[in-house]
This record gives structure tokens, C-alpha cells and sequence, in this order.
């Protein structure tokens, strides 16, 4: 798909941005495109800009990131020469909005400025929508009595990218569960564990009003290579591990069949229909827009890696992927040779955005044994996910008076193809089956708060001593002197204002 520089379109910039993602549990019927009048005119053809659409200017001047819409759909689809089969991509990279950029190990702590959308159609107190005297402008699109969101750049909503600063850079989150984006990385370079996503019914072009994306969570290469992230979760990350080599486009995946909807049927070497799915997606100007039905999962089973997987639920769940195809003929989303979250159009990055409830959040911080053991890092979290609710999790916030109920996330991320048809099918193992289980509303038991996996940790049910924490029991890894490290958060201090 080629690149260009020409300027972005401007169709949708003075639509009502708040009319977004929030009609994505329609029906398919109530979801289909128009069908175009045959006496309407020319069939459309692309201009061949690859530029976004939805950013958009308010009221006070300022430029906004805005969001696509199913009103955003291209009218008609490029001429083509038929659908393409089903293209899987594999994610290889996240953006959490910690900045840690693998190359140089350094680390921009404003990075989740960058990523997400404006989900709520407004600007608050984003640092690039100020008034004339220089004042922020806080506008808001619901009510939270008890703190005013501080949105990124162009007034972009992503209030638990902050989270995800704060939990990167603890040693008593990032460090003993391994929820860092070096972690998560090398074990998608490693093919560890992935989100995959199959696109059918594409045409190829730059335009396609409607194709189909389907989510499932992969665990893994069926054969993992001999190297590893970490060796077990008490081990320290492998710093080389940006060095080692990229899994290949023609290596088989593992599917958890957990991920398949009831009603799937037999799809050959194709992947039956995932729960997760938007059957009316579109493709404008070569950016892949899906919208994801509430209660969507994501999650990369982390049955065969040292870390427990972070369940994510989805409500408003929107994918934006500028799609490209390399000289080899493969496709792909952004380019794991660049780290940051813009350049050049072939090099941007995909999105992922969405609402989550904080109890939802926080029953993921759980599933991996981050409770009261935790101590003043755990009354960290909860109080974060307590008190910044920016957005609401069902419907856009109209009128302004709607409570907020949910906090705004978004991740970049960047994917490529894998070839090797068909994938290995699996039941989850007993560690990451639960968190799922309780995810999808099944009746089996789930076991909240299980002992951490990493022995650094302090146990469940352990008492919290004021300023040390809960002590980890002597020799708690098997070795002389381990259990003398006591752990308290007290450090971990609440994002509340602009970082």
C-alpha cells in the first residue's frame, strides 16, 4: 500500500465527536453499510491519501485528536479485483505510554500523552488547549465530583496510561509481577503469547466500506525458541533481549478455543468466528476502523511465559491500524524497527482504545496475586482506579450531568503477519484459564487473590506493618538471606496532575 503525503481529509471535522463507538453491540443488520444508489453517480475512487480523518477543531480553538466513527465509513469501496483470503496479524509490540524505548533504554514518562483518542468529544486540561490568558480549559463530558481528568496532547482521554507509568516504573508492580513494556515486548518478539487479529472479506485497497475483524489470544508459537525473556519471574528481564530475532511469518500459532463464539462453525484451515468481533469494519484511506462489541477480552494467555497475563475487558473498544503491505508481499501494522508511536505513514502505529471499570482493572491486578499483600501499592491502585473516572462505559456522557463511571485507556501497538495455516487449537492450562473463565461470566470456581508467582513476593493474608510493608518469609526463593526485603509503596505516589 503505498505512501503519501497528501493533506488529511477533513469530511468529518465538524461532526459531533461524542457520537462514537458506543452503538458497537448493534446487530450486524442494524450495523450494515448503505448500499450505494446505482444511478448516484461515478464509483468512488480513493485519492490515495493514507492521512487520518477525525481530528477536529472545538469550540476554543484547539486542535483535537477526535475519533472515527461508523459514520466515517468510505461511501463506496476502491475497484479491486475481488476479497483477498483472511490476513492474520500478530501483535509484536505495545505502547503502554511508559516510553521505554528498547534501543536506548531510556524512557519518556509523558509518552501516554500521545496515544488514544477523545473519547469524550471535549478537552480537559490537556496542556494544548489552553485559553488565551494561557489557562487550561476544562470542559467536561460527565460528572466526577472528586477529581478533573487531565487528558494528553490534542486533548487525547487515557487516564490509566498514567497507571501504567506508575506501575512500569514500581518495583513492587512492574518489578515482581513483570507488568512492564520491556516484558510484555520480549515475549511477543519471543512469541510467547500474542493478540491475533484475522481480517477476511478485504478487498486490498485503500478503501473498503465494510470487512470483518475477528480478535482471539494466542498462546504462543507452537515451538518457542531456546531463548528466553526471563527465566522465571524472580529472574531479572534478559537485557539483550531486544537482540535476538523476530519470529517468523510461517511459524504456527496456538489459539485458545475459549476465544471461538458458540454458533462457530467448521472454517477449514481458517479460524472459526471469535467472540470478539466487528463484522462491519471498514478500511478508509488505508487505517483499519473496527468496533468492538462491549465486554470484549483482551488478553495474551500467559500459560507458557513466567508472568501472568493482564486480563483487559473492553467497553467502547475501538481498533484504528494504518494496514501497509512490504515488499514481500506480507501486511502489516506499524514496524518493530521504529520504537516510537508516530513517523512515517508506513511506520505508524496501530490503537487500541477503549473504557474499563475500575473493577474490572483492578480484578486483573488480582488475578495475578497483587492484593492486600501489597500493601500501601495496592491502596495506590485502588484508590487511582477509585477516584479518576473520566468517561463512561455504555453511552457517550449526554447530557454533561451523567456520572462517570469508567477511565479511559488506550495502548499503540504495532503487528505482522503470520502465514502458517491452520493454527494449533488448545485448551488453557489450569494458571490462565481462571482469570478468563471469570471474564466470560462462567460458573466454574475462580480462585481471586492466588500466591504470587513470583517468591519476592509476600504472601496472601500477610499484615500489613506501617511504613515496611508485609515481610517476605526468610528464604522465600530457596536462597540464604532472600527473605530480608520488605515491601511498601509508599514511593508510588498518585499521578493526579499533568506528568
Amino acid at each position: 500500500m503505498p505512501d503519501s503525503d497528501a493533506p488529511e481529509g477533513s469530511s468529518s471535522e465538524a461532526r459531533d465527536s461524542t457520537a462514537d463507538v458506543t452503538d458497537a453491540g448493534r446487530s450486524d443488520a442494524q450495523d450494515a453499510p448503505p448500499v450505494p444508489d446505482a444511478d448516484s453517480g461515478p464509483v468512488f475512487v480513493g485519492d490515495g491519501s493514507t492521512a487520518p480523518w477525525w481530528h477536529f477543531t472545538t469550540e476554543a480553538g484547539c486542535l483535537a485528536e477526535g475519533i472515527p466513527t461508523a459514520a466515517d465509513r468510505p461511501a463506496m469501496s476502491d475497484p479491486s479485483s475481488g476479497e483477498l483470503n483472511p490476513i492474520y496479524l500478530a501483535v509484536t509490540r505495545l505502547l503502554l505510554g511508559t516510553g521505554i524505548d528498547d534501543k536506548t533504554n531510556t524512557q519518556d514518562l509523558n509518552a501516554w500523552q500521545n496515544l488514544g483518542f477523545t473519547m469524550d468529544g471535549v478537552c480537559t486540561n490537556s496542556l494544548t488547549c489552553q485559553t488565551a490568558a494561557g489557562k487550561p480549559i476544562t470542559e467536561t463530558a460527565c460528572q466526577n465530583t472528586t477529581y478533573v481528568p487531565y487528558d494528553g496532547n490534542n486533548c487525547r482521554d487515557n487516564e490509566i496510561g498514567k497507571l501504567y507509568q506508575i506501575s512500569a516504573s514500581s518495583p513492587f508492580i512492574g518489578g515482581l509481577f513483570g507488568l512492564t513494556e520491556p516484558d510484555i515486548n520480549c515475549e511477543f518478539k519471543r512469541g510467547g503469547d500474542a493478540y491475533i487479529f484475522k481480517i477476511s472479506g478485504y478487498n486490498g485497497q485503500l478503501n473498503d466500506d465494510q470487512v470483518r475483524l475477528d480478535l482471539y489470544s494466542s498462546m504462543g508459537l507452537v515451538n518457542l525458541p531456546s531463548w528466553t525473556c526471563r527465566k522465571t519471574i524472580d529472574q531479572p528481564l534478559d537485557t539483550n533481549w531486544p537482540s535476538h530475532a523476530d519470529w517468523v511469518s510461517n511459524e504456527q500459532w496456538t489459539i485458545a478455543n475459549i476465544n471461538f463464539a458458540l454458533n462457530a462453525q467448521d472454517a477449514g484451515n481458517d479460524l472459526p468466528d471469535s467472540k470478539w468481533h466487528d463484522s462491519t469494519a471498514y478500511v478508509r484511506n488505508g487505517w483499519l476502523v473496527a468496533r468492538m462489541p462491549p465486554g470484549t477480552v483482551l488478553w495474551a494467555d500467559g500459560e507458557r511465559t513466567p508472568i501472568r497475563d493482564f486480563v483487559n475487558i473492553m467497553y467502547r473498544g475501538l481498533i484504528v491500524a494504518p494496514l501497509h503491505q512490504g515488499l514481500d508481499g506480507l501486511w502489516a501494522v506499524g514496524d518493530d524497527s521504529f520504537s516510537g508511536d508516530g513517523g512515517t505513514a508506513s511506520l505508524r502505529s496501530g490503537t487500541l482504545a477503549w473504557a474499563t471499570l475500575g473493577g474490572d482493572l483492578l480484578q486483573g491486578f488480582q488475578d495475578m496475586g497483587f492484593c492486600q499483600n501489597m500493601c500501601e501499592s495496592y491502596k495506590t491502585v485502588t484508590d487511582y482506579l477509585n477516584t479518576h473516572q473520566d468517561v463512561v462505559a455504555e453511552t457517550p456522557a449526554s447530557p454533561t450531568s451523567t456520572p462517570c463511571d469508567a477511565l479511559s485507556i488506550a495502548f499503540g501497538f504495532h503487528a505482522r503477519q503470520t502465514t502458517y495455516l491452520p493454527f494449533d487449537i488448545r485448551t488453557p492450562g489450569p494458571r490462565d484459564v481462571d482469570p478468563m473463565r471469570q471474564a466470560l461470566g462462567d460458573t466454574l470456581p475462580f480462585y481471586n487473590c492466588p500466591e504470587p508467582v513470583n517468591c519476592n513476593a509476600p504472601l496472601q493474608g500477610c499484615t500489613c506493618m506501617p511504613g515496611t510493608g508485609c515481610v517476605v518469609p526468610p528464604n522465600a526463593c530457596g536462597d540464604a538471606g532472600a527473605g530480608d526485603a520488605s515491601y511498601d509503596s509508599g514511593d508510588a505516589s498518585d499521578a493526579g496532575g499533568a506528568d
